[in-house]
């Protein structure tokens, strides 16, 4: 992609950060390819027909950015995606971190997906210990995450 065009799609607190213009000013003095930053107010506020056509792109989830809208922009325009943004969704989700683990049998911790509305209902037990909890009869040692 000599002198391709390169966009940067995330809100402007991360386009504006050291570490993102440093990468930027690395990648510009290359000469490769031409820098397009999405403003802030094109990615919320208009249509993706609208925002920026560019041959390769990366884009970054954070407060705000509206994700789904993103991968409609590269759904519809196909640019070269160096960050795939479906997987952006799925790192947002610990219970899809683990089913893409389970799915491909990597090894993690133990884990437990409590139902707290189906234990206030009486439907799934739950009972809590010092050191370890017990739902549905498996057992899970503290310390664990929440």
């Amino acid at each position: 992609l000599s002198n391709g065009c390169l966009g940067i799609c995330a809100m402007a607190s991360k386009i504006e950060s050291a570490p993102m213009e440093e990468i930027l000013r690395r990648i510009t003095k290359a000469g490769e390819f031409r820098i397009v930053k999405f403003p802030e107010e094109v990615i919320l506020e208009k249509d993706v027909s609208e925002w920026p056509k560019v041959h390769c792109l990366i884009a970054f989830f954070s407060t705000g950015f509206p994700l789904d809208k993103a991968i409609d922009y590269v759904r519809k325009f196909k640019p070269i995606t160096l960050n795939d943004l479906e997987h952006q969704k799925v790192l947002r989700s610990r219970l899809e971190v683990y089913r893409v683990l389970d799915e491909w049998s990597i090894p993690h911790p133990n884990y437990i997906t409590v139902d707290h509305d189906a234990v206030r209902r009486g439907e799934k037990s739950f009972e809590e210990y010092y050191d370890y909890i017990v739902y549905e009869g498996m057992r899970l040692n503290k310390p664990f995450v929440e």
